[in-house]
């Protein structure tokens, strides 16, 4: 509605919006063009009225008469304003028009009234002459009654087309209707006609084109139809398309006006009917004539005589221009009839061409209709007339459009929803949806797209010149720019010189062009992709408001630059392919169901495409689809990210088919539940970690072979990766031990670099012939169908023999080297190792007053007791001991009873001695021959029955030989003795005597019988048992009683009975002629021997004692005394239990003697006798438990309580020192010995490691099936890969012949993007997929990969980068008033964790030369948890370094703000670029690699600038480039790209200064403030391998972070003072006292004996446990390392062996001293005196460093 004009009239605070057309005409009229468009009521702000009654009245005269039926609209205004739509009801009448040879005026009357006042005003309206068109595209349609078809004028000219047809061949179909539309314009341009008399018509003889050429761009044209152009002779350009369109109607043509800016063409339909008769729009006219439906042409040009095929090649420069097509014939058959062939416009009834577009609701409804009619004049009759016309309410303008969405008949889980959704950008933000400004228009002319293609993909370079960049022939024709160009000039510069103009001036053609190809590079690095692409072709539409082009194909490209004064000049980077924007594609299917099938379906072989007939088919679809696009042949250099779209595909099409992978559908479904591994749920922490089992092809630490055997065991985790662990080498490890366990590997990363690390690794170890590389766009197709024909065709062996014998010897050596370590680390039944024991024995010696005392030998071997127990027997020693003597008067003893009674059984003892001792027969007693008497009570008892019984001279003579019986058969009794003891105390003395013993002996033989019924048998046995035990014994469970008495035992002992039994006999058969005596020995117990001794002692006590010869009062008096004494004896024997005595002879006297003593010692003693009962006690206890060797120690050596348990530790510490050196064979331990084996087992890892080259890949080899002829299918791959026509795409091959492309190439490596490309979902099954760099990877684009397999390893660390938008619409990141925030994505490994991934950590750093540079990020980031080996001191020119510069970082509010130096800080720039020139110029540091960290994006940028501008030639050496090594150039990186890069040396510009208006720091450093900064922080500080160099301008101190919390900002604080004070060494001993012990014993021992000493050396996890040097060295010479705990804790022997040799070989130490353990049992001081002279040996002739 752009031609309606716009009106106010105002009554008061009532405001009437009128908007109408200035100009009408027959031609609007007969078209039913409404003439006033809407009208809008309203009051005028400020009015304070609430409600308003309105009436406004609308009219338009001309010469008097009304041109519409007057419009009349009541209506109460409240507040908002009211709306109508008056297009249908203000039609002018064409009958009061008239013929009006010239323009004349009218007037549009509008009448407001309200408040009782009424504002009438008038405004102009031009009423156009009969032969005047109002260019208006409602009336295009009209312009077909111009066409007079039915002229009989042109019969003729049929005529002379029919004889053109008939000169040439028969044709059909559309080059039937071209040959036809040719004759038609051959026809045309002849000069003169002849005229047609038949018609009795004038005919024109020729027609000329009118000089003043009419301008489709104004308003009016004056226009006559066909017939008046045939008839005057005379026409304009247009009047000539009319005319052509009437020729081309009358020879059954379908003509076609079209419609342009400034022309109007001529065109034919050379297929169906348009969509409709006329067709409007920017864009869908175009489409009509780029998918050449029609073929149009200037009529113009045949009057030129330009050929007809010319003059439509050149038509296609207004395709652009095109913005109406009107369909001839359908337009007249249906809605307009033709002009009369006499009259302009007379004789014809239009149909309304244009439906009223809608309007603006108003839900008020219809207004109201004026009750009292309005009166207006009528000039025709001066009648009045009412005027009862009712408004209709208003419909919205502007209709919603169709929310058109893609049909997805699968319901995939929310999170796969998500991440599909997630992967394909949509938005009009994505450049390959909408254009952007930083993308370059190439100028190119009609035609000149197809020839640039061309070009592109033949590989030629294009260089790229400015708009400006004129040749100075041109120039001196006054052309200025590429613009004013003519199109031959542009297409031969484009084929001759390969050159094309850009659309840039001078000023922004090297900076612009720059920054793209920074971009560019950086992404190649960043994602594998350079994502740099010339477009082909564009699609224009319309849609948020504005005018949006979007790319159609795209082509990789590359953006080079020989020097910084050669122009730029771009390549093609892929290999001959174009690709579709797909996209733009599923973004039609989404917005508008629109599928353009061109752009889904393109042949898989599109070398040979016509990207102009491409066009053309988008074209003819975009007509099919009615829509208002278009298409356009334009090419433009840009940057987008396009990796993602088959991933997307995947995503929402095959997600089914990742289900199969546990790891996918856990994460795609967890609510937070643990992950359940179904190849094991194992803490994979705990997996053993055998070295021998695992011999890798490249060296592994402890956590890495960790991580490896968790990978080959099938489990799926996380592998922390913190900077400088060895990632790439524990990949490399893990896919070469998966693949020899015959799996199939997946290793995924985005970067290229990253695979490219694992790949040469793989390479080095024997597999590049075993790995598909599918990364980036270098290897596609070509290279990969390389790839797998290597694969197929390579042959690999090795010799077994050989191969084993190697093997062998490492696995003997690590085992060797194993056995030591559990030497002194394995415990003991004592609980003690060997380390345990010797410091427990030194801590002791050294702090504790303890006695070494004497344990039996071999107790560390049978603890028996247990220590604990002997603990305490020993401590009932020490607590009781008494003075040895003391112990020997009482030993014996029973001192438990009551004191006071002892007492007094002492004294009454010794009374009844002394009473004795004075009886005056007491000296004949002993003089007598009563020494043999046994006991008192033996002496009693005799003397008490002799005294009445003696026996008289012939009696005792008549016994005399019964006396020598009796000795013969006690003999023989006594040899039985201890026999008949033994056996009673097992069976019953009954059952020795007189039991069945043939039934026992039968019952255990049968017992101890295998056969069936055994345990029957068993039972019986056990019965038959039980009667013949003692009864206590007989009670015994059975089971328990065949167990404890076996079968075989119990048949020795029934042997053992007959042979008693026959003894025993034979005794008691010598004693038939005493049969008293033989009745009291019948019984058979353990006194039966005792009682034959007592009968003999009888016998000889009475053949010896004269008793006859005393004095009976003597004897009388003796016996009393006896008596006495046995009386007193007996009671002191039962208090004490002492031993029975002899009370014969001497020793009676003896005794007499001891106990009148021990009478006068018992008031003496008593006090002290409890305790000697104790001690007694404790002593007996010990010698029960056969510790009689200790107890006798115990008695003799004085042990305090206090000293028991140290003493007792000592013993025992003793014993464990004894006993493990002798069970691990170190009782021998020879150093040297221990040396040469470590050496030998590093000397061997590495032959093994040599071999394992040849070796893993002819493994390989064999497991594939065939080695001489590959099966059939195999044979097939192998021959579609050298097919050079129709060969499938990688794709194709992956899903016909995946499973033999992996039994040729079991790992594939490849970006998550390229996997998408290549390998289909579902068509292969991985065993495991490995993905590196994971934090930097987002959960959409790795969830594919992940469904592609088994298992998962994710390897990443999530305290780096999280993934980065690199496509995000403003990407900078500096100060947040000067760009976007870009807030970080989440990372797979993020994921996989929160999820409850199982996770490992790599825990040893090799990067650092020097542990400062990870000491930092070790400290703040990794717990202290990462270990790395200390360097003997500072070497030289490594470490961190601070550079404090006076620079100033520009912002916008800077008094002398320079927009070029937004956000840069110039003088810390050129101090980077000094010092950047100053180590290449030095010959100390020119080959170390270096690398430039930045803050900000535009710091980077202005570094990267000054290093191109270089003057020096080194500089220039080391700039990216051909021939220079990757890791050897100079990079520049921000905080944002810098992951995975290191170099020797990183100069870090922190940039930022402070304000100069407010001298203080702004706390806006970028990326460092948001949460996650210290992740990028902690990226930034790891880079280096030797030094940091830190350039800031201004103090750590100026960050004052009081009232901003980011812990980045903390962090970066801390780094800054870190790097100007230094690092700070924790010299402080850590540890419990057994663990460092020892180191400190030999530490002061060696600091004894003048050497300086640190303990605890190093900044991390691994410590040299003691540093030595001699004075006056600046830098440590000898790191001992000892075999303590933390050395045992090392998880293999290649970390407590093999890797400390590296302190030697590269960190300075002039020897490792390994202090073996077996030497320090000998004595820490002579081993200190050993080593001292050992080292003073091997600095003879040593020098530190130089």
């Amino acid at each position: 509605m752009e031609h309606y004009q716009q009106v106010e009239v105002h009554c008061g605070p009532l405001v009437a919006t009128l908007r109408y057309m200035p100009a009408t005409g027959r031609v609007m009229a007969r078209a039913k063009l409404g003439l006033v468009a809407s009208v809008e009521l309203s009051k005028a702000d400020g009015s304070g009225i609430d409600a308003l009654d309105a009436k406004v009245s609308i009219c338009a005269k001309f010469q008097g008469k009304q041109l519409f039926t007057p419009i009349v609209i009541t209506k109460k205004i409240s507040e908002r304003a009211h709306q109508w739509d008056l297009r249908s009801k203000s039609h002018v009448n064409p009958d009061v028009l008239g013929a009006l040879p010239e323009q004349r005026e009218g007037t549009l009357v509008v009448t407001v009234e309200s408040l009782g006042k009424s504002v009438s005003e008038e405004f102009p309206l031009k009423i156009l002459a009969n032969t005047e068109f109002l260019l208006l595209p409602e009336l295009w349609g009209m312009l077909a009654s111009y066409v007079q078809t039915q002229d009989p004028a042109l019969k003729r000219l049929r005529e002379q087309v029919q004889e053109l047809l008939d000169t040439q061949p028969a044709s059909s179909g559309r080059q039937e209707l071209k040959n036809l539309a040719e004759a038609c314009y051959q026809v045309l341009g002849q000069f003169e006609f002849q005229p047609d008399h038949s018609a009795n018509s004038t005919a024109a003889t020729n027609i000329s084109i009118t000089a003043g050429e009419e301008s489709w761009q104004v308003p009016v044209v004056r226009l006559r139809t066909s017939g008046e152009v045939l008839r005057q002779g005379t026409a304009t350009a247009s009047e000539l398309v009319l005319l052509y369109s009437a020729i081309a109607a009358a020879c059954r043509l379908k003509p076609v006006l079209v419609i342009a800016r400034g022309r109007l063409l001529a065109a034919v339909n050379l297929e169906g009917l348009l969509n409709s008769a006329v067709v409007q729009g920017k864009m869908k006219p175009q489409n009509y004539l780029r998918g050449k439906k029609l073929l149009v042409f200037d009529p113009v040009q045949a009057l030129n005589r330009v050929p007809f095929e010319k003059a439509v090649a050149e038509a296609e420069k207004y395709f652009e221009l095109a913005q109406g097509l009107v369909d001839v014939c359908s337009h007249l058959e249906n809605h307009v009839a033709e002009l009369p062939i006499n009259e302009s416009i007379e004789g014809f009834d239009a149909e309304e061409i244009m439906a009223s577009n809608c309007a603006l609701p108003n839900s008020d409804g219809a207004a109201e209709v004026v009750p009292d009619a309005a009166v207006l004049a009528d000039d025709s009759s001066g009648e009045q007339r009412q005027i009862t016309e009712n408004i209709e309410v208003l419909e919205q303008i502007e209709a919603p459009g169709k929310d058109l969405k893609v049909d997805n008949s699968a319901e995939p889980p929310h999170r796969v929803q998500d991440w599909q959704r997630r992967l394909l950008d949509l938005k009009l933000t994505n450049p390959l949806l909408s254009l952007k400004t930083k993308a370059y228009k190439l100028e190119l002319r009609q035609g000149m797209l197809a020839e640039l293609e061309q070009l592109i993909l033949a590989g030629h370079s294009l260089s790229l010149k400015d708009m400006k960049a004129i040749d100075p022939f041109d120039r001196g024709k006054g052309i200025e720019d590429a613009t004013q160009l003519s199109d031959q000039t542009l297409r031969n510069k484009l084929l001759d010189q390969h050159k094309v103009h850009i659309d840039t001036d001078r000023s922004t053609y090297t900076n612009g062009l720059n920054e793209l190809k920074k971009k560019s590079l950086m992404l190649a690095e960043e994602t594998g992709n350079a994502n740099l692409y010339l477009s082909l072709g564009e699609l224009t539409y319309a849609k948020a408001g504005r005018t949006n082009k979007a790319p159609l194909f795209l082509v990789p490209v590359k953006l080079e630059r020989s020097s910084k004064m050669a122009p730029f000049k771009i390549k093609y980077d892929g290999e001959g392919e174009i690709i579709p924007n797909y996209c733009l594609s599923e973004w039609l299917k989404k917005e508008y169901g629109l599928t353009l099938v061109t752009l889904n379906e393109l042949p898989e072989d599109n070398l040979e495409l016509d990207i102009l007939q491409m066009f053309t088919a988008i074209s003819r679809e975009l007509v099919e689809a009615n829509i208002e696009m278009k298409v356009s042949q334009t090419a433009y250099l840009f940057i987008a990210n396009f990796s993602t779209f088959n991933m997307w595909k995947d995503m929402g099409e095959r997600w089914e088919k990742f289900m199969a992978s546990p790891v996918f559908i856990h994460i795609a479904t967890s609510s937070g539940r643990a992950f359940l591994d179904p190849n094991g749920d194992s803490d994979i922490s705990t997996l053993k970690t055998d070295e021998t089992e695992n011999i890798l092809p490249i060296a592994a630490d402890g956590s890495q072979l960790q991580a490896i055997v968790a990978a080959t065991s099938g489990r799926s985790f996380v592998l922390q990766g913190p900077p400088g662990t060895g990632k790439s080498q524990t990949i490399t490890n893990l896919i070469a031990a998966n693949l020899m366990a015959g799996k199939k590997v997946l290793f995924v990363a985005e970067k290229q670099a990253a695979l490219d690390v694992v790949k040469v690794r793989l390479e080095d170890i024997g597999l590049s012939k075993f790995v598909l590389d599918m990364h980036g766009t270098d290897n596609v197709n070509k290279a990969v169908r390389n790839q797998i024909k290597a694969a197929i065709d390579a042959k690999y062996s090795y010799e077994p023999e050989r191969w084993q014998l190697r093997k062998s010897r490492l696995v003997e050596d690590i085992n060797a080297l194993q056995k030591y370590s559990d030497a002194i680390h394995t415990p003991n039944k004592l609980n003690k190792s060997l380390w345990g024991a010797l410091t427990l024995s030194e801590d002791i010696k050294r702090n504790d007053d303890a006695k070494l005392i004497c344990l039996p030998s071999g107790y560390a071997q049978n603890p028996s007791p247990s220590p604990d127990e002997l603990e305490g027997l020993v401590k009932d020693v020490a607590k009781n001991w008494v003075e040895p003597g003391l112990l020997a008067r009482w030993e014996g003893f029973d001192l438990s009873g009551s004191l006071n009674n002892l007492k007094e059984a002492a004294l009454n003892l010794s009374a009844a001695c002394a009473e004795l001792a004075e009886t005056s027969a007491f000296d004949q007693l002993i003089a007598s021959e009563l020494s043999t008497s046994k006991t008192s009570e033996d002496l009693d008892s005799f003397l008490a029955v002799n005294q009445k019984q003696l026996l008289s001279r012939p009696q005792r003579e008549e016994v005399e030989d019964t006396l020598a019986l009796i000795k013969t058969v006690v003999s023989q009794a006594r040899s039985l003795k201890d026999l008949l003891e033994a056996l009673l105390a097992t069976y019953s003395q009954a059952f020795i005597e007189i039991g069945d013993l043939d039934q026992l002996e039968q019952a255990a033989t049968q017992a101890r019988s295998w056969k069936l019924g055994r345990r029957a048998r068993r039972r019986h046995f056990a019965s038959i048992l039980a009667g013949s035990l003692q009864a206590e014994l007989a009670v015994t469970e059975q089971k328990k009683l065949v167990k404890t008495y076996r079968p075989k035992k119990v048949m020795e002992s029934v042997g053992q009975m007959r042979a008693l039994r026959i003894q025993m006999a034979h005794i008691l058969d010598q004693l038939d002629q005493l049969p008293e005596l033989k009745k009291r020995l019948m019984l058979w117990d353990n006194d039966f021997v005792q009682r034959l001794e007592d009968f003999q002692a009888s016998l000889e006590l009475q053949e010896k004692l004269p008793i006859w010869l005393w004095d009976a009062g003597e004897l009388a008096e003796l016996r009393k005394a006896l008596r006495q004494l046995e009386s007193s004896e007996r009671t002191w024997r039962e208090l004490t239990q002492a031993p029975e005595c002899n009370l014969g002879g001497q020793e009676l006297k003896t005794h007499i003697d001891q106990w009148i003593q021990r009478g006068q010692q018992v008031e003496q003693d008593l006090p002290k006798l409890r305790q000697v009962a104790r001690l007694n006690k404790a002593i007996q206890v010990l010698e029960s438990k056969g510790l009689d060797e200790l107890a006798g120690y115990l008695k003799h050596q004085k042990l305090t309580p206090a000293q028991v348990e140290a003493s007792l530790e000592l013993a025992l510490c003793a014993q464990s020192i004894e006993e493990r050196l002798a069970a691990f064979e170190l009782d021998n331990f020879y150093a040297v010995e221990q040396q040469e084996l470590t050496q030998n087992t590093n000397k061997n890892w590495q032959q093994v490691r040599d071999m394992y080259r040849q070796v893993l890949p002819a493994k390989l080899f064999e497991a594939r099936g065939w080695t001489n002829q590959p099966d059939q299918d195999t044979q097939q791959l192998r021959m579609q890969l050298d097919a050079k026509r129709n060969s499938a795409s990688i794709r194709t091959l992956f899903s016909k012949y995946g499973q033999q492309i992996l039994n040729a190439t079991p790992c594939v490596m490849a970006s998550p993007a390229s996997l998408a490309t290549h390998i289909e979902p579902g068509a292969l099954m991985f065993d495991l997929v490995v993905f590196d760099e994971a934090s930097q990877v987002t959960v959409p684009q790795a969830m594919g990969a992940i469904g592609r397999a088994k298992a998962a390893v994710i390897v990443g660390d999530n305290k780096q980068m999280p993934p980065t938008n690199f496509f995000a619409a403003n990407q900078d990141d500096d100060m947040a008033e000067d760009s976007e925030t870009i807030n970080d994505l989440e990372s797979i490994l993020d994921e996989a964790m929160e999820v409850r991934l199982p996770s490992l950590m790599l825990t040893w750093h090799y990067r650092s030369q020097t542990e400062s540079l990870i000491a930092f990020s070790n400290q703040h980031y990794y717990s202290n948890e990462l270990a790395t080996l200390p360097a003997a001191g500072q070497m030289p020119g490594t470490g961190i370094f601070w550079r404090r510069v006076d620079g100033h970082f520009m912002r916008k509010a800077d008094p002398h703000y320079q927009a070029n130096k937004l956000n840069t800080n110039e003088v810390e720039a050129k101090a980077i670029i000094e010092e950047i020139s100053r180590r290449l110029n030095d010959p100390l540091t020119k080959d170390q690699s270096l690398g430039v960290v930045t803050m900000n994006a535009k710091q980077m940028d202005l570094i990267t600038t000054l290093l191109e501008e270089s003057d020096d030639p080194l500089i220039a050496e080391h700039m990216p480039g051909e021939g220079v090594a990757p890791d050897k150039t100079i990079f520049v990186k921000n905080l944002e790209n810098v992951q995975g890069d290191e170099r020797d040396v990183i100069l870090m510009s922190v940039g930022f200064s402070k304000d100069p208006l407010k001298n203080r720091l702004p706390l806006n450093f970028g990326p460092l403030n948001r949460q996650g900064g210290q992740r990028r922080l902690n990226v930034a500080v790891t880079r280096a391998r030797s030094a940091v160099v830190v350039f800031a301008s201004f103090d750590p101190e100026d960050m004052q972070l009081t009232k901003n919390s980011a812990q980045g900002l903390q962090d970066l604080r801390d780094y800054l003072l870190l790097a100007r004070d230094g690092v700070k060494t924790d010299t402080s001993t850590r540890g419990d006292r057994q663990e460092i012990l020892l180191r400190d014993l030999l530490a002061k021992a060696l600091r004894e004996r003048g050497w300086q000493v640190q303990n605890d050396y190093g900044l991390s996890a691994y410590k040299v446990d003691i540093a030595l040097r001699k004075p006056g060295q600046e830098n440590w010479q000898f790191a001992l390392i000892m075999d303590s705990k933390r050395w045992a804790n090392l998880a293999t022997v290649t970390d407590r062996e093999l890797t400390p040799l590296f302190l030697e070989q590269k960190l300075g130490w002039i020897k490792t001293i390994r202090v073996y353990t077996p030497l320090l049992t000998e004595g820490i001081e002579q081993y200190a005196d050993a080593l001292t002279s050992h080292l003073e040996e091997k600095l003879k002739g040593e020098c530190l460093w130089d």
